[in-house]
């Protein structure tokens, strides 16, 4: 995934011109995350929360009969998304309390949401694992020691965040939600629920386990918006 990575940051600059060789090494790059998820068995190498953000705008689009952009717009924007997330999550040390909401009180905000498409998110995913306190405190005692490591890691984001964002600004991609007209509280929808779609441990779910995920909804929704 690493070299499908760095292959895709090196071409980058090209893609605009539609440059023969740098589209094959897009293509290898692609293939390369193919093999990966092949390997493993699961999604999980080449679609993190970026992929839960895109396909929750996607899934919104088809229950509303709204024509739908490219995937890779959602994806790319999705990313830009979670990358500002991990640098906001980890900008501070953290004594985090574990969430302790449960699944009903979430199926009902998502109701008043959502509307009828909440249904369709909570048939996704009927796991209530998220919403068992014991678990969670046991996820958060093992996530905890490591925290400053993340912490550490995550600060160095906000360059890969950037240069992401003038890539895709470059080929004429959408680098903010507004941008695809999906308005502001469809962005924070997207960020609060899209981790419903899937049983997967994003920073997502993190944040939710933190107890900030809301806030950082609402924060994030007004600079993607």
């Amino acid at each position: 995934v690493q070299q499908a990575v760095d292959a895709c940051m090196a071409a980058a600059s090209g893609i605009p011109d539609r440059d023969p060789v740098i589209v094959e090494r897009l293509m290898e790059a692609l293939v390369l995350s193919g093999l990966a998820m092949q390997m493993v068995g699961d999604s999980r190498p080449a679609s993190g929360c970026e992929h839960l953000v895109a396909h929750f705008f996607e899934m919104r689009d088809m229950a509303q009969g709204r024509h739908s952009t490219l995937h890779g717009n959602l994806v790319g924007l999705g990313e830009l998304i979670g990358l500002r997330l991990y640098e906001k999550l980890f900008a501070n040390s953290a004594s985090v309390t574990a969430f302790t909401a449960r699944r009903e009180d979430r199926e009902v905000q998502m109701r008043r949401d959502l509307g009828p498409f909440a249904d369709t998110i909570i048939r996704q995913n009927a796991s209530a694992q998220y919403y068992n306190a014991a678990l969670n405190d046991r996820m958060l005692e093992r996530i905890m020691p490591d925290w400053d490591t993340w912490r550490a890691e995550a600060a160095g984001q906000q360059a890969a965040r950037r240069a992401g964002e003038e890539h895709i600004r470059r080929a004429g991609g959408p680098v903010r939600a507004g941008d695809l007209g999906y308005s502001r509280e469809e962005t924070r929808q997207a960020i609060t629920y899209a981790m419903e779609l899937r049983d997967k441990f994003t920073v997502l779910r993190l944040a939710q386990l933190s107890g900030r995920l809301e806030g950082l909804a609402e924060e994030l929704a007004d600079e993607f918006y």
